[in-house]
């Protein structure tokens, strides 16, 4: 979901793997992005703790990103946490 609408992610179906979508993911959001963007932000999320400024944080990602391309962090997170998962399957 992106700004409350499904992403369609090109040559996935819902009973494909979660290896297969978390890759169609990570495609999707390299050509969105830019790789250098999309691994930028993707490596600060990785990377951020609690002892992290948050307004700091924010402004960072709003440099790499952009007003216009901000609501993709919430997917790049979302592509974090499912290969978390499948690095726990």
């Amino acid at each position: 979901m992106l700004n409350g609408v499904e992403v369609p992610l090109e040559g996935v179906r819902s009973n494909d793997s979660l290896a297969h979508k978390v890759e169609a993911l990570r495609m999707f959001l390299d050509q969105k992005l830019g790789t250098q963007a999309f691994l930028k932000v993707y490596r600060r999320l990785e990377s951020l703790s609690l002892e992290d400024d948050e307004s700091e944080v924010s402004r960072e990602f709003l440099a790499v990103l952009g007003q216009d391309k901000l609501p993709y962090l919430q997917l790049i997170h979302q592509l974090i946490v499912c290969e978390e998962n499948l690095n726990c399957a």
